[in-house]
């Protein structure tokens, strides 16, 4: 069975886990997860695949997206270094800072799912376990996503309560610094040596991420078993072609 995962970084997984890692294994999973991704990037690539004859026995698509919309703007307030390094990403990316902005682009995407007769997961926004953000902008886009996903009648995985509901303590919170050169030095080793990942997470006692954004193997494995339930339930129903 053949699926396409449209995300960013959480999906792509070359900083932390990516979830597709740890889908049932009949699941043949397409990464079309990009670093840095936001919600208009992933409307423009889903386009592209979905007009790709290469893809046409696809029937099932993963949605994992929205999380750069609020992060990245977030990062421009820890510093000056920070702001210089973010805002050109900001404006190139076309982060949506809006509500209204971003649910008109996510409908969007889950409307051109719907017009192409594709079936579609959706994933909410993570836990992020890091100083100052603004986690209650991330309830409130949840809150916009799963109403979309229900509008669309597209099964919805609250992403945010699964990986609350695994922790066993108040978690700790974790920081970037003011130069980015710890986020540097992350991407750095966990390419070279992907299984340092959950080192990360054990070092700095994050029970759910290995940075305080991107999944531990923790975290991927639980939203990989919920995804994986899903997908499998559209293959009992007849909804799956490829």
């Amino acid at each position: 069975m053949k699926i396409i995962c449209i995300g960013d970084s959480l999906t792509f997984g070359s900083v932390g886990y990516s979830y597709i890692k740890y889908l049932k294994p009949k699941i043949k999973a397409i990464n079309a997860g990009v670093n840095g991704d936001t919600t208009l990037g992933a409307y423009k690539r889903l386009k592209k695949y979905l007009g790709n004859s290469l893809y046409a026995d696809v029937r099932t698509y993963i949605v994992s997206i929205g999380t750069n919309d609020i992060f990245l703007p977030y990062l421009s307030t820890l510093s000056p270094v920070w702001k210089r390094l973010t805002q050109p990403r900001i404006a190139s990316k076309k982060c949506l800072i809006g509500d209204d902005a971003f649910a008109e682009s996510y409908e969007n995407i889950l409307r051109l799912l719907k017009e192409h007769n594709k079936d579609a997961v959706v994933l909410g926004l993570p836990f992020i376990q890091m100083k100052g953000i603004p986690s209650e902008k991330f309830q409130a886009r949840n809150a916009i996503i799963k109403r979309l996903a229900e509008k669309y009648g597209m099964p919805y995985i609250d992403t945010y309560s699964l990986q609350k509901s695994a922790l066993k303590a108040r978690p700790l919170l974790f920081s970037w610094g003011a130069t980015g050169i710890c986020r540097v030095l992350d991407a750095i080793i966990m390419l070279v040596f992907p299984f340092s990942k959950d080192w990360f997470s054990k070092a700095r006692r994050l029970e759910l991420t290995v940075d305080g954004a991107h999944f531990n193997s923790l975290s991927a494995r639980i939203v990989a078993a919920e995804i994986s339930k899903q997908v499998l339930q559209y293959e009992r129903e007849g909804g799956e072609t490829g």
